[in-house]
C-alpha cells in the first residue's frame, strides 16, 4: 500500500460517522471502567488501553495528514512552474 493510499483509507476512516460513534464508544468505556475499577494495578492497564486508544487515533490523524502534505506540496509545485514560466518564458524549462 503506497503512502498516499494509507492516507486516503485513514482519511475515509477518520470520517466514516460509524467509525466516530465506535471510537467514542469505546473511551467512554475505558474511562467509565477506569472510574469503577478500585485495584490500582487494573486501573493501570486500563489507562494502558486508553493511551493505546490514543495512539491508534493519531496514527489514523498522521497518515490523513500525508493528503494536506500532497496536496502543498503539488500547489507549491503548480507556483513555482508558473513563476519559471514568467521569468523565462522562452526557455520552455
Amino acid at each position: 500500500m503506497t503512502p498516499r493510499e494509507k492516507a486516503e483509507k485513514a482519511k475515509q476512516h477518520l470520517d466514516d460517522e460509524l467509525a466516530k460513534a465506535v471510537h467514542a464508544e469505546l473511551r467512554e468505556m475505558l474511562v467509565s471502567e477506569l472510574e469503577r475499577e478500585p485495584d490500582i494495578d487494573r486501573q493501570v492497564e486500563i489507562v494502558k488501553r486508553l493511551q493505546l486508544h490514543r495512539q491508534t487515533k493519531q496514527m489514523y490523524e498522521r497518515y490523513a495528514a500525508q493528503l494536506l502534505v500532497d496536496a502543498h506540496k503539488a500547489h507549491e509545485q503548480t507556483l513555482m512552474d508558473q513563476l519559471r514560466e514568467r521569468l523565462h518564458p522562452w526557455s520552455g524549462a
